[in-house]
């Protein structure tokens, strides 16, 4: 099937991204680490 128009905005390219840098900010975390990690960048996007 061929696309009728061009792409200006890739979302699974986006999403692929963040997945990586949170692998990357999380790796070698405590369980305990990675909640706390979740709970401040949660606060910081909400605001």
């Amino acid at each position: 099937m061929k696309t009728t128009s061009e792409k200006d905005f890739d979302c699974v390219k986006t999403v692929r991204k963040s997945r990586e840098r949170i692998a990357q900010d999380t790796e070698g975390k405590s369980p305990k680490e990675i909640l706390e990690y979740f709970k401040k960048r949660k606060n910081k996007v909400s605001r």
